[in-house]
């Protein structure tokens, strides 16, 4: 069974991202155009910031 490709707003995923601290500068769901919603999903599921250490 093939799923389809997700056809809906990126914004949904977008907000997502925003909620954890992830702005479109920093990662652009529009670049995930044709993937399933699944994967969409995943993309912002497994993404986070990562706090940067200071060089000594």
């Amino acid at each position: 069974m093939r799923i389809p490709d997700y056809e809906g707003d990126m914004s949904y995923y977008q907000k997502q991202l925003e909620e954890k601290g992830i702005t479109k500068d920093m990662l652009n769901m529009d670049m995930y155009v044709g993937l399933t919603a699944i994967e969409l999903q995943s993309i912002v599921d497994h993404t986070f910031l990562k706090k940067k250490v200071a060089e000594n």
